[in-house]
């Protein structure tokens, strides 16, 4: 069971970050290169992103390290989230507690710039990547949960909490 929470843990990882590399390089970047809305525009929908990017990236590569290092133990993942939340959290806080006015802000521009509408035209929606992080800290919370049912320790029980009161924060912001 602790194995296979782990495997889930870095392939949902893996996956976040691919998706987030995608979400910068297929929208951030094009729309903001190619004039299609201005550098106030991209500021304001896509927020800090790309940061976000390279946060989960340094973790990814972490976790990546720690399992093949040590196996597919709850320690594995557990150590490096120890070491990265500390600079997840405030980022996350900003793009999350930003997300409703950059989700208003596409469905104006969607409506006033047809370039900007016209461009869209046979992509993903562009909301399907925005709300990917809204949702991957309380997914982050129901993996630990679940990990700390087969192999509690004193460090994934400090990483849920740090969880739950980021959580807190965020709800408060929001």
């Amino acid at each position: 069971m602790e194995a296979n929470i782990v495997k889930e843990i870095m392939h949902t990882e893996r996956t976040y970050v691919n998706m987030m590399t995608e979400f910068v390089s297929t929208y951030k970047t094009p729309l903001q290169e190619e004039g299609i809305l201005s550098n106030e525009e991209c500021s304001s929908i896509f927020s800090n992103i790309v940061q976000l990017e390279q946060v989960n990236r340094h973790l990814i590569e972490d976790l990546s390290q720690e399992v093949e290092t040590n196996g597919e133990k709850s320690s594995s993942v557990v150590q490096p989230f120890v070491r990265h939340l500390p600079f997840m959290i405030p980022i996350y806080t900003t793009y999350i507690s930003n997300y409703q006015e950059a989700n208003r802000l596409i469905t104006e521009l969607h409506d006033s710039k047809k370039r900007f509408k016209a461009w869209l035209v046979n992509k993903k929606p562009l909301q399907q990547y925005m709300v990917c992080p809204v949702s991957r800290l309380p997914r982050y919370m129901l993996l630990f949960k679940e990990l700390n049912k087969c192999a509690p320790s004193d460090d994934l029980a400090m990483v849920i909490k740090t969880l739950e009161d980021a959580a807190k924060q965020i709800n408060n912001i929001a």
